[in-house]
């Protein structure tokens, strides 16, 4: 079936295989189209102009501005539905609060070149298309940002991440937006589902020690999502222990770990105590001094000829209450104060092991949640203990 589409001030058919039935919802609309493509039996197919149109057009999107011309298999230069992901990037990359470089691949006409350079960062941009690497070049000029930090290579992907991998050279985010058949720049054949996983899995040795994204986009028939979520849970999520599933998992992971720590710091769990602070000191010294009165006096009273049995009754209640606040119940308070601080120490100091140095980086996340585990409410267990971070931390305590 045919879809229809405004580009601007160009309204536009074209082909669709997802669209399977014959009634238009917009029936005039139809009437005022510009152009429409049709599909040739023998493959391929041609444009049919019915109205007068420019060649090439501009279109916006927020900042961004992107240039849009009918080619003859279809496409038109522009993926709009991508908007989400270039929005999701220009968040990530200015949230990340340094320098950031992407590596784009099968970068095509850089929607998300053009995206990751507005926010901030520098790009590789590899496309095996000569063709479509200058009309992403115009691409970031028309958005005004030409004097960023950007790469053009006309390559085949494999070829260049192999060559990258030589040069010892990291990225921060890795973007690859692959066809599901395609040939590269030396005649190179790429099979989407022969491939795909080779190459995310060769882009795990160019991704940076703390990588902000690795995003994969997919329109190849009887591909789905989780099946993208496997391949990365297979090679990025085993390098750096990180959850790929989905977005929202990682938004909802966020947004967990700012209420754990807001809880643990209202109920003073999350704390840098020292024994010799300035409390410390007082609370000591006072131990120790109830510790020598209550040494003295169990000798003083030893020797003492008590006649009165209730003035008997009364030292021995003292006795009693001067042995049991040093040695009882002080020590009980100490251990409470001290509690935070020991096992923040006993986590640094596994932090020194070597099972705990691989994954020393990767579980700041949970550290919160670790010291403050046996003082806070488990409101949020079950929700953390989903984690792949929390099962690297059982692992690591148990080991």
């Amino acid at each position: 079936g045919q879809k229809l589409e405004k580009w601007g001030e160009v309204i536009l058919s074209r082909p669709d295989p997802q669209i399977i039935w014959k009634e238009k919802s917009f029936p005039k609309k139809w009437k005022d189209i510009n152009a429409t493509y049709h599909r040739s039996k023998t493959g391929g197919g041609s444009w049919e102009f019915k109205k007068k149109m420019p060649k090439q057009w501009q279109i916006k999107y927020k900042n961004l501005t992107f240039n849009i011309k009918p080619m003859g298999f279809k496409h038109t230069g522009l993926f709009p539905e991508q908007a989400v992901n270039w929005d999701w990037m220009i968040e990530k990359i200015k949230n990340s609060k340094r320098d950031v470089k992407v590596l784009n691949l099968f970068a095509y006409t850089g929607g998300a070149t053009v995206a990751c350079l507005y926010a901030g960062a520098s790009v590789c941009h590899v496309d095996s298309s000569k063709g479509m690497t200058t009309w992403a070049k115009e691409n970031v000029i028309s958005s005004g940002l030409q004097d960023r930090p950007v790469r053009f290579i006309v390559d085949d992907v494999v070829k260049f991440v192999n060559r990258e991998i030589r040069r010892g050279n990291k990225y921060d985010a890795i973007i690859m937006d692959p066809p599901s058949y395609g040939r590269g720049a030396k005649g190179e054949v790429w099979q989407f589902e022969d491939n795909i996983y080779d190459l995310v899995n060769l882009c795990t040795n160019v991704l940076s020690d703390k990588p902000i994204f690795f995003l994969i986009n997919s329109y190849t028939t009887g591909i789905s999502n989780k099946v993208l979520a496997d391949i990365l849970n297979l090679t990025v999520n085993k390098k750096y222990i990180v959850n790929c599933d989905t977005h929202k998992t990682k938004i909802d992971q966020d947004r967990l770990e700012r209420e754990v720590v807001k809880d643990c710091k209202n109920k003073k769990l999350i704390s840098k105590r020292k024994f010799f602070t300035k409390k410390g000191i007082i609370f000591l010294t006072f131990w120790i001094i109830l510790m020598i009165i209550s040494f003295v006096s169990n000798l003083t009273w030893e020797k003492m000829n008590v006649e009165s049995a209730i003035f008997e009754i009364y030292l021995q209640l003292l006795a009693a209450l001067l042995n049991i606040i040093p040695f009882g119940v002080i020590p009980l308070i100490g251990l409470v104060y001290f509690i935070p601080y020991i096992l923040e120490n006993s986590k640094n100091y596994l932090y020194k092991t070597p099972k705990a140095k691989i994954i020393n980086t990767k579980l700041s996340s949970l550290k919160y949640f670790i010291i403050c585990l046996p003082y806070m409410d488990r409101k949020y267990e079950k929700e953390i203990k989903d984690w792949p971070e929390f099962e690297a931390y059982e692992t690591l305590f148990k080991n």
